[in-house]
């Protein structure tokens, strides 16, 4: 049987880096051993995995490739394009972004090769129950669509029992990603970080989101985010503030009232709650007019024992500073991203120089001699085909055209740390490209699907303090159909 869990994985892992449990087992020595693990997702099990024991005698496995199938973020923004400016649209779960994984493991050895539960030496399915390293709880493991770097995700296998990184990352500034340790940072790479908390600038079209980890086994029994403080700062008037709950209502859950407890863990799609935060979405919500000059600003709070009320803070403070918008000779575009901390991040960029499209086809040559019909060509008393379709009926034809249309855009002065944000850009594999238009507002909230085709900027290589101009070429590919014959 099972004896002894020498390594669990920390309670939040990404799927493309290592998620590993280690056990060993008193009947190694039996001949033919192998461990059973069982794998199960979102309590479902998913597959079977049979593993021989390494040179030291444990059983060791690693999950993560096989948790990645069931994290789909192709058709999700973090809330950026499916909030309705309705009352559903305050909050927005991760949906299939994130997934809960466990095992079970057993034991199969012998000339019947039959299979023990690991909890006993009877026979049976894999029974021993494996979860993440927190202490207190039976906790599963929460994997988020994001990948770490090699030094972070060393960091996070070496504390996993504190939550590794997100509990205190040591390659952000020792920021908190989860709650407890202290107050949560936002999951962006992005936003300039002040005593009061994050800042953001913005133009009152501009698309935001805010994402956060809403649960947290640090805490205790309080462990997810209540609901958000919203606060207006016009330029002009008094300061107004909005309390909103993350029910079911408002678009998140699992509460249906302010009374209502979550006991446990909740749901995979609970793990991270992410606002959208532009300022027409707010405006819509609150009834705000909001105008460049304002400043509005979001924070998740605890609830209060005693009433339905917020009682302190749990995230770190995000204030948005909304701009003037001058049109200029090229218009703005502004790349929203997926980023290795599965939120979103943004920026601002100037279109260098004018669109172009280039298309590419196949053709075929055709014969004028229609071997399909009853005559080979019209004659000159035939009333169908019409004589004047003659000339058309052959020569080139053209299938499978395809439009890409290229843009080329740059920053403007940036700082080291502010041209940081942009590897995270050409490392995304999701890049959403919105095209400023005066003219059709409407492209504001529709934006491309694009890729990074060509970059061009300098990183800073000795103790200098300069600011550089980054250039990037994005590529719009536009499939359209179109009538061949």
């Amino acid at each position: 049987m099972i004896t002894a869990v020498s390594y669990k994985p920390a309670r939040i892992g990404t799927p493309y880096n290592p998620i590993v449990w280690s056990v060993v087992s008193d009947q190694t020595a039996q001949k033919d051993f192998q461990y059973v693990i069982d794998v199960y997702v979102n309590d479902t099990f998913v597959t079977r995995l049979r593993q021989r024991p390494n040179p030291s005698g444990y059983g060791m496995w690693d999950v993560s490739s096989i948790v990645q199938g069931y994290l789909k973020v192709t058709n999700f923004t973090q809330g950026e394009l499916e909030s309705p400016n309705t009352s559903l649209g305050w909050f927005n779960t991760n949906q299939a972004a994130s997934v809960h994984v466990y095992c079970k493991v057993g034991e199969q050895y012998g000339p019947s090769q039959t299979i023990r539960t690991g909890v006993t030496n009877a026979v049976g399915d894999p029974s021993y129950a494996v979860y993440s390293a927190y202490a207190t709880k039976d906790l599963q493991v929460t994997v988020i669509a994001g990948s770490l770097t090699d030094h972070q995700s060393l960091w996070n296998m070496q504390n996993p029992a504190t939550n590794g990184v997100w509990n205190t990352d040591p390659f952000n500034n020792y920021i908190h990603y989860e709650w407890k340790g202290g107050l949560a940072s936002p999951l962006s790479k992005q936003m300039s970080r002040n005593a009061s908390g994050y800042t953001r600038s913005l133009y009152n079209f501009d698309a935001a989101t805010a994402s956060f980890i809403n649960y947290s086994a640090l805490s205790g029994a309080e462990g997810t985010i209540y609901g958000f403080r919203f606060i207006y700062y016009p330029a002009v008037g008094s300061t107004l503030t909005t309390d909103t709950v993350m029910l079911t209502t408002t678009g998140f859950g699992p509460r249906t009232t302010c009374s209502a407890t979550i006991s446990g863990q909740p749901a995979a799609l609970y793990d991270i709650v992410h606002i959208n935060t532009s300022p027409s979405h707010i405006a819509a919500l609150t009834g705000w007019n909001i105008q460049p000059g304002d400043k509005y600003s979001i924070q998740g709070y605890s609830k209060n024992v005693a009433n339905c009320n917020f009682q302190y803070a749990i995230t770190e403070s995000i204030t948005y500073t909304v701009e003037e918008y001058c049109e200029t000779l090229y218009p703005r575009v502004r790349l929203s991203w997926l980023n290795e901390l599965a939120g979103r991040d943004y920026w601002n960029f100037t279109m260098l120089a004018e669109k172009t499209t280039d298309v590419s086809y196949e053709q075929y040559g055709q014969n004028q001699v229609n071997w399909s019909d009853y005559l080979p060509v019209p004659q000159l008393n035939s009333t169908w085909p019409p004589m004047k379709t003659l000339p058309i009926q052959g020569g080139d034809k053209i299938y499978n055209k395809y439009a890409k249309t290229t843009w080329k855009i740059q920053t403007d002065w940036l700082s080291q740390e502010e041209l940081n944000l942009m590897d995270g850009l050409l490392k995304s594999p999701q890049v959403l490209a919105y095209i400023h238009d005066e003219e059709m507002p409407i492209y504001d909230a529709f934006p491309y699907s694009c890729k990074i085709v060509d970059k061009s900027f300098t990183t800073q290589l000795v103790k200098q303090k300069k600011v550089i101009s980054a250039i990037f070429e994005i590529e719009i590919n536009m499939p359209q159909a179109m009538q061949n014959t």
